[in-house]
């Protein structure tokens, strides 16, 4: 079965015999990330949203409960080579995971790992720079390369290895805002072109609004799960919980809360601008 599933999955980085007053980083998590969807996890700093992002790929291993890649369970040693290759970590310094002094050698770097053929090396080299738009860049030195370039570059090197599954923990936090538009526009391509499974986590509410689903953690547990509108349209609890929403999505909360009659769980300019002013031109 391909996706990826956490049964009563919690995790504490803490060694300790006794359990009962152990604090979790993540606990009693039961979720179903299906291939083919884009997924954001939102949380603020200590919610447990990059413990969940490193519990997929076998980086930690439940302190209990299990997870399963397509199938596989991440406390079998036998199965952490095969799910590293179906997921894909990008983390949040890119610098920390480019290797080489040539981004083209950089891409292939994974991929001579796992000791693929050279020939199918450079088609996959190839594939993976226009996947993330850099094929002009595969001769240039990574270090002269913007922040949001080096991390395209980092995401190149995990689509080379061909992974059905790509985790960015935080892959936008360095980044300026144009750099952050680059990373979210690569990881949008890469699910609705290639296929692949997106799972983003971060903390800008902004990068949230195109996905397929939204999973909110708050204390090591999941609070909120659903499409990006619905979670947007419950505005207090998000507040509640520290969270902000996209900037139309205040516009239109704080303007409802003030008598005006305007949609829930508006998330863009444009769909903001157009609910403006269809109530304007209501006249009510």
């Amino acid at each position: 079965m391909s996706n990826i599933v956490f049964e009563n999955v919690s995790y504490t980085y803490t060694e300790q015999p006794n359990l009962s007053n152990i604090p979790f980083a993540v606990k009693n998590i039961n979720l179903t990330i299906e291939k083919g969807s884009s997924v954001v996890i939102l949380g603020h700093n200590g919610s447990g949203k990059s413990t969940l992002a490193k519990l997929i790929n076998g980086i930690l291993l439940p302190t209990s409960g299990k997870v399963t890649v397509n199938g596989m369970d991440t406390s079998n040693q036998e199965n952490i080579l095969e799910i590293r290759r179906t997921v894909g970590m990008v983390f949040q310094n890119p610098d920390n995971q480019i290797v080489a002094t040539v981004v083209e050698e950089d891409v292939a770097f994974g991929p001579e790992n796992l000791g693929v053929p050279p020939h199918e090396i450079r088609s996959r080299v190839e594939y993976a720079l226009n996947a993330v738009g850099m094929s002009e860049f595969r001769l240039h030195a990574p270090h002269q390369l913007s922040g949001g370039q080096k991390q395209r570059i980092a995401i190149a090197g995990v689509i080379a290895m061909k992974p059905q599954y790509i985790i960015l923990d935080e892959s936008t936090a360095m980044l300026d805002p144009y750099g952050r538009r680059e990373i979210l526009d690569t990881a949008h391509s890469l699910n609705k072109n290639e296929n692949i499974t997106t799972v983003l986590i971060t903390h800008y509410m902004e990068e949230a609004v195109y996905a397929d689903r939204v999973i909110v953690m708050n204390d090591g547990s999941v609070v909120m799960d659903g499409s990006p509108a619905y979670v947007f349209s419950n505005v207090d609890k998000l507040k509640a919980i520290g969270l902000d929403v996209p900037q139309p999505t205040e516009l239109l909360y704080l303007l409802s809360k003030d008598g005006h009659k305007l949609p829930a769980g508006i998330m863009t300019v444009k769909d903001a601008a157009d609910a403006l002013e269809k109530y304007l031109l209501k006249g009510e």
